[in-house]
């Protein structure tokens, strides 16, 4: 492993960074796109408060999709997901527990047949933190005695297009709607045969914005020099957190598509609302329902891809918002007339006390491993 620190690494003054155009005041303020999360949903949580108040229950969105832990918003794991999918449709998946030694890892790990290189992340976790591609039983060792936590051992996809694709169904009909469908373009740089990685990403407003994290987990390739016409992704998440591009698709949404995904949802029947992340060969072989892998389900607390990036006022964007949390808040209450539980008040509050705790320890094991 590479101990090269920041001021350690070589410098081309022949070549000065791209400079950088940050956005003006006003383009903060009016672009609804460049505030926190916090920020731009605060009216959402009260009107989130406001349906808790009327229907006389804090956590009313914990009937959305009721075979999963806590109606998945805070705490869903993603192998209790594939449980609820079919199988084929998600990579061959190991669980790990932080008490297994490292040869009962190796052991489960040739149960299924997992090859390097393949993928490992956090059975309970968000915005891509402690996903990596294990090369060798060294970084596997590495990661596995770091993690406190549940995690997951995953077959490589070996498809290049990725999508988000929000799927909603009420209850009551047997047909679901694909409300959003985006392509994640993640934050990479194509080879030219003579510059090196380090170089490469200098060259590119986008990526050198994202340099030192990229050289936390690439240090080992800073010095190498791609291919022509190489494709090197430099961060393995596709989400904006990681400088990843989202682009619409919703045009792209046809009759075969919500059929394919109506299949999965109906086959254990409790799937109603989320996003799925998806690797594909094409979006031509997703509709015809082949090469492709789905990576994980996001529930109630999924992120909004399909909005970014297309162009939508603020309005557009909180009216868009406002009619999925209606359909979402309509499919809670009819799962629960169906018999599906409330969370009671404290034990809600317990899961999301959990969940941050949770999610501190990932960020810090994060900045800890390459």
């Amino acid at each position: 492993m590479s101990h090269l620190t920041h001021t350690e690494r070589k410098v081309y003054p022949q070549q000065e960074p791209p400079v950088l155009e940050k956005p003006t005041l006003w383009e903060r303020i009016t672009n609804w796109e460049n505030y926190s999360n916090n920020v731009f949903l605060f009216p959402l949580y009260v009107f989130a408060v406001y349906k808790a108040i009327v229907n006389r229950t804090m956590w009313l969105f914990s009937t959305a999709n009721p075979e999963m832990t806590f109606g998945s918003f805070f705490g869903l794991t993603k192998s209790e997901v594939y449980d609820l999918l079919p199988e084929g449709t998600y990579p061959d998946t190991i669980l790990i527990q932080p008490t297994n030694s490292f040869s009962e890892v190796l052991t489960k790990i040739e149960s299924i047949n997992l090859e390097y290189p393949f993928i490992v992340k956090p059975d309970v976790g968000m915005v891509g933190l402690m996903v990596r591609v294990v090369n060798d039983e060294e970084q596997l060792k590495n990661y596995h005695d770091l993690v406190q936590a549940d995690w997951i051992a995953q077959a490589f996809v070996p498809f290049d297009v990725e999508v988000g694709l929000f799927y909603v169904r009420h209850p009551n009909e047997k047909k679901g709607r694909i409300v959003g469908l985006s392509e994640k373009k993640p934050l990479s740089v194509i080879g030219n045969g003579i510059s090196t990685l380090e170089q490469l990403i200098k060259d590119d407003v986008r990526a050198y914005q994202w340099e030192e994290e990229i050289f936390r987990k690439k240090s080992k390739l800073w010095d190498t020099v791609p291919a022509k016409g190489e494709f090197v992704q430099l961060i393995q998440t596709g989400n904006r957190k990681n400088g990843a591009r989202l682009v619409e698709l919703v045009e792209e949404v046809d009759e075969d598509l919500v059929a394919l995904f109506d299949k999965i949802s109906h086959h254990s029947g409790k799937i109603f609302y989320g996003r799925y992340d998806i690797k594909c060969s094409s979006l031509e072989d997703l509709k015809k329902g082949k090469n492709y892998g789905i990576l994980e389900f996001n529930g109630v607390h999924s992120g909004y891809g399909h909005l970014y990036h297309c162009g939508k006022t603020a309005k557009e964007t909180y009216r868009t918002i406002f009619k999925m949390w209606n359909e979402l808040y309509d499919i809670c209450i009819t799962n629960h007339e169906k018999g599906a539980k409330f969370t009671p008040f404290g034990d809600g509050w317990k899961r999301v006390f959990q969940f941050a705790k949770h999610m501190g320890k990932l960020k810090k094991w994060d900045k800890e491993l390459p």
